[in-house]
């Protein structure tokens, strides 16, 4: 288990090294800081076919990046969950 800076916080401490080595935030690459560093975006990679794109490293980022900003920047994991539960079901 790691918890370096690679995955959200909520995250970082559940996931094991081989998942997180291939997850970077956008604000990681970027020479100068931007306004959307602060959404937490992660980066995903360039692929070549449809078995690329269903990678964890393709899809894990890509269904990461299409949850609400407000979602991606809760740091309790048990907030994280419930906030979850409540956006895919509408609760």
């Amino acid at each position: 288990m790691t918890t370096t800076g690679q995955i959200p916080p909520t995250t970082a401490s559940l996931a094991p090294t081989y998942l997180t080595t291939d997850i970077h935030l956008v604000s990681e690459y970027g020479r100068r800081p931007l306004r959307s560093s602060t959404d937490r975006t992660l980066t995903v990679p360039r692929t070549h076919n449809r078995f690329g794109d269903k990678s964890f490293a393709v899809a894990g980022p890509r269904l990461w990046n299409s949850l609400p900003i407000s979602l991606r920047q809760i740091s309790s994991f048990g907030q994280f969950r419930r906030y979850l539960i409540n956006h895919l079901f509408g609760i």
